[in-house]
């Protein structure tokens, strides 16, 4: 089964459209909350919990939020979170294209709940709930 992404507002809805041209099954958390980009993390995390839409984030601080960690382990979500501080778009648009093929295996077969951090340079490492 195929892994259908939802990315957070904290990455371009742009690099979204794109991929979606590029066959990719990949939704904006503006679109899935009808142009609303500020709805709260618990609320997302759970929502795509249920619905087995995997995150992709640059908000490295929900490890260290308890609800929002308690969030992503109730509702069974997988994540991928960007790291590298200072990063232009390009750079953005690099980290997530390099590792797009590796993203969706490691979504496709990886049990839930987990969270990958994916390195600005390609290293991906599995973050230990």
């Amino acid at each position: 089964m195929t892994p259908e992404f939802l990315v957070d507002n904290n990455l371009s809805l742009q690099l979204v459209k794109a991929m979606r041209e590029f066959g990719e099954s990949v939704r904006h958390v503006r679109e899935v909350y009808n142009g609303v980009g500020n709805t709260p993390d618990p609320i997302v995390l759970a929502d795509a919990g249920r619905g087995g839409l995997t995150i992709i984030s640059r908000d490295l601080r929900n490890r260290r939020v308890p609800d929002e960690l308690e969030s992503i382990r109730r509702y069974k979500v997988g994540g991928f979170w960007l790291s590298g501080k200072d990063l232009t778009r390009c750079e953005i648009i690099q980290q997530v294209v390099r590792n797009w093929p590796r993203m969706k295996k490691l979504a496709a077969k990886t049990p839930r709940p987990f969270i990958f951090y994916v390195r600005p340079h390609g290293k991906i490492e599995q973050y230990s709930l």
